[in-house]
């Protein structure tokens, strides 16, 4: 077995460990989601799974994704010669706002690589982009000479900027790293508590349901639907009991303070970009110096500012996070970028907590503590879950597990964490 699989062993064996909850009540809860099948699971909004076929340009996908509030969407084998009997060869796989910074990093770190030892990828990344966008395919670079003085043209910037240049970058191009967002589908007979490991335990953010000996997805389960779903359980006896236990009986946060990751608000938006890939997170925590005050959070879902309002940015390589959180917040002020970060203090309940987080839509929520709020925590989606599951000795089959195992294989090292 990976060591992959064996930290998030490690991670879901920690969390058991410190829970307060009663044994009886977890062993209840864990069997009665194992008894519960998918299909009795309530579908998606609107009833049928949004998804979007793979020669799309990026900027349409990103609008999509960006008007229906949602942060990953299924993608289409566009190849006609191929035959869709089955969703492998249906489905190229799930892009997000992951995905998408993953591509643009990659390409960038790519090109650095290529052209000069002495060029950081951040400035490699409109150049990145600006060919893609000319060639609509793989990285070409005409300007060697300029790239190794450490400078970059203005051609380079309009890559991103101008949506024309935008449209000639189709979704399969940023597909063709999968590891981004695993495809990991189940069939509707699946037990519930597979879901619910699944987006915990093993750190997948959505899980497609597809058809049983079908090709089709009828179903897409994410780790907000699953945490806003909880709140229906009110006036159960056993959510309410554990909707007002305090975080520290399920030992949350589980992200202590010297495990967060975290931005400050005079550093570049690329480097909080590059910090949420490398550490495969999204979303983190922005500081204000030399205080390290808590003054905002940033998304990686922000990504999509610069693909559909980049006239709010002269040259977004020099973009400071501060800078792009208030240019955001005064043009689109629905935007919710410039909201107020969302906190909780380590004595909060839980159910205070699930309340929170899912009245904004948002994946975490930091612990704080004094009055100027220093952030010691955080709690996301994943922990939320885990407070109500337990793993039954060798629950997952050996074919989940063998494709989970997969999927860690391909993960570069550097974000197996």
């Amino acid at each position: 077995m990976g060591k992959d699989i064996l930290s998030c062993d490690a991670y879901f064996d920690t969390i058991q460990h410190k829970k307060k909850v009663p044994k009886c009540l977890q062993l209840s809860l864990t069997a009665a989601f194992r008894g519960l099948e998918v299909e009795q699971y309530p579908g998606v909004p609107g009833g049928e799974v949004i998804e979007i076929p793979g020669d799309m340009p990026i900027i349409e996908a990103v609008r999509i994704l960006s008007e229906k509030n949602i942060m990953s969407v299924p993608v289409l084998n566009p190849d006609r010669n191929v035959k869709k009997i089955c969703w492998r060869s249906r489905y190229l796989g799930i892009l997000d706002y992951s995905a998408i910074v993953g591509w643009i990093l990659d390409n960038a770190d790519m090109a650095a690589v290529e052209l000069s030892p002495d060029i950081s990828s951040e400035k490699c990344i409109s150049m990145a982009i600006g060919a893609v966008a000319a060639t609509g395919d793989d990285i070409v670079v005409n300007d060697v000479e300029s790239i190794a003085a450490g400078t970059l043209d203005d051609e380079f910037v309009t890559g991103l900027l101008d949506r024309e240049a935008l449209k000639s970058i189709m979704v399969k191009s940023v597909m063709r790293i999968p590891r981004w967002v695993p495809f990991l589908p189940i069939e509707p007979d699946s037990s519930m508590l597979t879901v619910l490991l699944l987006l915990s335990k093993y750190r997948l953010r959505n899980v497609p349901v597809v058809e049983s000996n079908g090709a089709h997805i009828q179903n897409f389960i994410t780790q907000t639907a699953i945490v806003r779903g909880l709140l229906d359980c009110k006036g159960r006896d056993w959510f309410d009991y554990m909707y007002n236990l305090p975080l520290t009986d399920f030992g949350l946060p589980f992200i202590s303070c010297d495990e967060v990751k975290s931005i400050n608000s005079d550093d570049f938006l690329l480097e909080a970009f590059q910090l949420m890939r490398d550490n495969y997170i999204t979303g983190l925590p922005v500081l204000e110096r030399p205080t390290h005050k808590l003054v905002g959070s940033l998304s990686v879902r922000a990504v999509r500012f610069l693909f559909l309002r980049p006239d709010l940015f002269s040259d977004f390589r020099t973009v400071r996070v501060r800078e792009f959180i208030e240019a955001v917040g005064t043009a689109i002020p629905d935007s919710g970028l410039d909201a107020p970060p969302l906190t909780c203090e380590p004595n909060d309940s839980l159910g205070s907590i699930i309340e929170k987080i899912a009245s904004r839509y948002v994946h975490r929520i930091y612990v704080v503590e004094g009055s100027e709020p220093r952030v010691i925590g955080v709690i996301t989606l994943r922990d939320i879950i885990s407070c109500f599951i337990t793993e039954p000795h060798d629950y997952l089959d050996s074919i989940l597990r063998s494709t989970v195992e997969s999927f860690y294989e391909e993960m570069p090292k550097e974000e197996r964490k």
